[in-house]
């Protein structure tokens, strides 16, 4: 069955047509990239988005293919990780179980205020967790984006995934990701990028290293003259 369900796949990639590399911008759901959590929020009402970012996350770029190394930026709180659970949305047909959206801060100054109206959206998921036929559900929604966007300027599979990518202009992009498991708790993924976000969150993590070190130099006992 495994062989089967990448077997089939593939063929979908050789056969459809063939189109030119997509030559506009790939957003979700027609959403301006570095857009603000708060201006999201505000955009989709009804998803009942929340912040659960801890200092125990890190944030890595987004990879120019989904087994290429990603780089992992230093620092605490740089960006959002947002999620809705239950949401209301279909893509393509079928019902999103839950979404992921990630943002970096942007620094004003020499500084990272960490206010939602200071993030910039780089990344968006969606996550099915509850589909009655995988399978066609997989062979169904990759037509969909191929339909979309053309034939996938990446493909892949390990052993435990296959996986699909579009890129559009400005560093923009979306991937399917399906399990090659059999189990019945199997997930899909479909996540819309723009690699923009790995410049917001380097410039977010380089200015808060900066912070911290000014602040380490000011509080230093050798530099330290306060009361003096």
């Amino acid at each position: 069955m495994k062989k089967l369900f990448a077997f089939l796949l593939v063929m979908i990639i050789l056969i459809w047509p063939a189109f030119a590399h997509y030559d506009n911008e790939i957003r979700f759901r027609d959403t301006q990239w570095g857009m603000s959590f708060s201006e999201i929020k505000k955009k989709f009402p009804l998803l009942y988005l929340y912040d659960h970012t801890s200092d125990h996350d890190t944030f890595t770029s987004v990879p120019y293919g989904i087994e290429d190394e990603e780089t992992e930026y230093p620092g605490i709180y740089i960006g959002i990780k947002a999620s809705a659970i239950d949401t209301y949305l279909y893509a393509g047909g079928y019902k999103v179980d839950s979404i992921n959206m990630n943002f970096a801060y942007e620094p004003k100054g020499n500084k990272v205020y960490r206010y939602e109206k200071n993030s910039k959206l780089y990344e968006v998921t969606y996550v099915f967790s509850e589909l009655p036929d995988y399978e066609a559900a997989a062979t169904d929604l990759n037509e969909k984006l191929c339909s979309l966007y053309g034939n996938p300027d990446v493909s892949g599979e390990n052993e435990y995934y296959i996986w699909n990518e579009w890129f559009g202009l400005n560093d923009t992009g979306v991937y399917i990701k399906t399990e090659k498991s059999t189990s019945r708790n199997r997930h899909m993924w479909i996540s819309y990028f723009t690699r923009n976000g790995n410049q917001w969150l380097e410039i977010a993590s380089d200015t808060q290293l900066k912070e911290l070190k000014e602040y380490e130099e000011k509080s230093s006992n050798k530099t330290n003259t306060s009361g003096l």
